[in-house]
């Protein structure tokens, strides 16, 4: 970036204080600031770095999804060459085969649980999830509520850009 935005930042600090008056007129205190500061050049900039960088996200997005996609072909493409390679190896009755460029291996895989019906299965087979809920916490200390370990945060602020 060719502007100094620590400089402008002490520019604006030096008006505010020098001309007290400006911090009760913003249309006075924004002619101001852009007849005296680089002001709508830094932030034209910065703004443009902005939507360059989203214009790069969402691109990456798309791409990312791309790959994902390409991702799966190859998977499933994967998955129908071993289906074959099983249905090979299991109808001539071979668990091992050399080969060049890799070494074929049938094994027992051990058993799994299919869920048929989870609404029959007793609740002695069932994991509870303890998890904080925020939102009760919040309208509780909202609520004037004092929570051991938690506390509101003051906030912040943040920009818009349309």
């Amino acid at each position: 970036m060719k502007y100094n935005v620590e400089q402008l930042k002490q520019t604006l600090e030096f008006f505010l204080r020098e001309y007290p008056e400006l911090a009760e007129d913003e249309e006075l205190r924004s002619h101001m600031f852009e007849g005296s500061t680089d002001i709508k050049e830094v932030l034209t900039e910065l703004l443009n770095i902005d939507t360059n960088a989203k214009i790069l996200i969402d691109g990456i997005k798309d791409h990312i999804e791309h790959l994902r996609k390409r991702s799966e072909r190859f998977d499933h493409r994967k998955q129908i060459a071993r289906k074959l390679i099983m249905q090979i190896m299991e109808t001539a009755n071979l668990r091992k085969l050399e080969l060049a460029n890799g070494t074929i291996s049938v094994s027992s895989t051990p058993q799994s649980i299919q869920i048929i019906d989870e609404t029959k299965i007793p609740d002695e087979y069932f994991r509870i999830k303890k998890e904080v809920d925020k939102t009760k916490i919040k309208d509780a200390l909202k609520n004037g509520v004092e929570i051991e370990g938690v506390q509101l945060s003051n906030g912040g602020s943040t920009i818009r850009i349309k």
